[in-house]
């Protein structure tokens, strides 16, 4: 009889935690739904890496939305968590690699992924002639600055040994160092980032959480809060007093870049994409709109490295050039020109005929 007792409470016991493992597991599910119900979980999962900047989680095929939640494109996020189609991580005997770093105008935001311009040029390079195997790769990431790219190309490309490297800088490439929230690289919330649950706390709850919070200081707080308020004269005035603060630090890490690329032997190309507003003023002569680009020419010349400027590319096709409902970013048209031009100048600066390493 003393040992039926214990019995009968481990039993007890047992059916109690099944109940509330059972009763958790049904809020979290209710939860979940809920969530995606108002919209949560469509998202393209993301963590942050404090050396890298943010970074999507791999293997996924999600659609993106506009800002008004019509579906964009369905884009492909591979085993490394960068835009496919996925590459080999060993180079193959032969082949030589293009890898293309930047923001979300070399990611290709509003595009499918046979639209964005490296997927278009690794179509064109297939389709010339000789024996030649190119693998274009897009370590690009929306959001990304030359603080991002700089470290993206030293953490990660360099390990795919590619013999030249495709820089695409947008104007708000001068924005802050980002920040993110700390932790999320690892344990649970990295385990389900796919979910509605995770992607809530994240953009409501963690940042309230001193554990989880990125602990910027009041100085990069400043930043962030004058580069959102006056981002436009920041990126059209590099020589200004309220610019060159901007300009100075990316300039600084591209410089930085341009060593790294340059110290492991492989070509580099600098291409500027204008912003849509500087379309209309540029096709009215009005010089003051072309400052940034040619601010990058000139600093570009002073490092020695080959640059690309698309403002008056993307002029000659005005309208067509940029998309709908990604209103800011290129369409599939836009894209196409790109990277005929970049091939062009590619082939051009001799940078095709590299020798692989």
């Amino acid at each position: 009889m003393a040992t039926a007792v214990p019995r009968k409470l481990r039993a007890r016991l047992s059916r109690g935690a099944l109940v509330s493992a059972a009763t958790l597991l049904a809020l979290l599910l209710a939860g979940e739904g809920t969530l995606r119900l108002c919209g949560f979980g469509r998202h393209l999962a993301l963590y942050f890496d404090p050396e890298i900047g943010y970074r999507y989680l791999p293997d996924q095929r999600r659609a993106t939305s506009g800002e008004t939640g019509e579906v964009m494109a369905t884009v492909t996020i591979d085993a490394l968590g960068y835009r496919g189609p996925a590459w080999t991580a060993p180079k193959r005997a032969g082949e030589r690699r293009i890898a293309c770093l930047g923001d979300s105008f070399t990611f290709g935001w509003g595009v499918e992924d046979d639209e964005t311009w490296p997927h278009q040029l690794q179509g064109l390079l297939d389709q010339r002639a000789g024996g030649e195997r190119w693998s274009v790769m897009n370590f690009a990431v929306p959001g990304y600055n030359t603080w991002n790219e700089l470290r993206t190309y030293e953490r990660v490309v360099r390990a795919h040994r590619p013999d030249v490297v495709v820089l695409g800088f947008y104007l708000n490439d001068v924005s802050p160092r980002p920040a993110g929230p700390r932790h999320t690289d690892r344990g649970p919330l990295r385990w389900f980032g796919r979910t509605a649950l995770v992607e809530a706390f994240h953009r409501h709850v963690g940042r309230h959480v001193p554990y989880f919070h990125s602990g910027t200081s009041a100085a990069e707080r400043a930043l962030d809060d004058l580069y959102r308020e006056r981002s436009t004269e920041i990126e059209l005035g590099p020589a200004s007093e309220l610019g060159r603060p901007f300009w100075e630090r990316a300039l600084a890490e591209l410089e930085e870049l341009v060593r790294a690329v340059r110290a492991d032997g492989v070509g580099l190309l600098v291409v500027g994409f204008p912003a849509r507003y500087q379309l209309a003023p540029f096709e009215r002569g009005d010089p003051a709109v072309r400052a940034p680009q040619a601010y990058l020419a000139e600093q570009a010349g002073r490092l020695g490295v080959p640059f690309l400027d698309l403002l008056p590319v993307f002029s000659s096709v005005a309208e067509a050039s940029f998309g709908e409902q990604a209103a800011s970013h290129p369409s599939g048209e836009g894209y196409r020109v790109c990277a005929e031009v970049i091939l062009r100048e590619l082939g051009a600066r001799g940078l095709l005929d590299a020798m692989g390493r």
